[in-house]
């Protein structure tokens, strides 16, 4: 099956029906509960329905506007750049199109900026547009990366489509001095940074992301398809971690992993 992303391949809806409603379920409690560490592994042999399951998630998402992040990653390739590797999946998935002509960038500024007014209107505010946004989003979230949440302020008063791809793409990978000027962002290279720096900087932004997440109760799920090509153990061991990471870590965030049972059967040997 194809990737979920543009796939136009008819549903079979009695393939994996009861992992994909287990699937749903787990949506709803991390919807509930961002901060409810869980996650979910789903095994099967090839040709099974794991990919063609996530292209049925992601049509009930856009049919029924759900505000809800779709996520897909495929093999990594560095173990010491793993979440450098994920967070640049994130903001790819994050720039397609959720429902409605909205990316699903779109989709969590409009939750942010939501959750914004009404606490604003819970702290007995009469006149919102008055106050200045960015002290009280650094106020009612005390712990995340200020560059990360300036960019999502520029992101939400941005007139252009343009404009919101040149702030996604410096969050995954950087700009030059020029375009980082323009924006008013500090200048950003991954191909720069050391291994160790761009792995904690990645870190960061996907924690903060999980924040955002979290405050504007738009879940995400990252779904990890097709890993099975990763036989490197210190690759499937960097992995687990970064997994494990998010799940017990990250508000916000649902890992999904999809695995055969072959390459599971691998993997549980070597994995925490």
């Amino acid at each position: 099956s194809p990737m979920p992303f543009g796939n136009t391949t008819p549903d079979i809806e009695q393939i994996a029906r009861s992992a994909s409603e287990e699937i749903e379920h787990l949506i709803r409690q991390k919807r509930r509960n961002p901060s409810l560490p869980i996650s979910g592994l789903v095994i099967g042999g090839a040709g099974t329905g794991k990919t063609h399951m996530l292209t049925r998630i992601l049509r009930k998402i856009r049919k029924h506007s759900w505000s809800v992040i779709f996520v897909t990653v495929r093999a990594f390739t560095n173990p010491k750049k793993v979440m450098q590797e994920l967070w640049s999946e994130i903001i790819v998935s994050m720039n397609k199109v959720h429902s409605d002509g909205r990316s699903q960038f779109d989709v969590v500024i409009q939750g942010m900026i939501d959750s914004y007014y009404e606490k604003r209107e819970n702290d007995g505010f009469s006149n919102i547009e008055s106050i200045d946004r960015k002290i009280y989003l650094k106020r009612d979230m005390p712990d995340i990366n200020r560059t990360f949440l300036k960019c999502l302020i520029l992101y939400s008063e941005a007139d252009d489509e343009g404009t919101k791809y040149e702030i996604t793409e410096w969050l995954r990978e950087g700009l030059d001095d020029e375009d980082s000027e323009r924006l008013g962002l500090p200048l950003r290279d991954i191909y720069s940074m050391e291994e160790a720096e761009c792995e904690s900087t990645a870190k960061n932004f996907i924690t903060s992301l999980g924040i955002v997440l979290s405050y504007s109760h738009v879940p995400m799920i990252i779904c990890f398809d097709e890993i099975d090509s990763i036989r490197d153990n210190t690759l499937i061991t960097a992995w687990g971690d970064a997994v494990g990471f998010i799940m017990n870590h990250i508000e916000g965030i649902l890992p999904l992993c999809f695995i055969k049972w072959e390459t599971w059967d691998i993997f549980r040997h070597i994995l925490n």
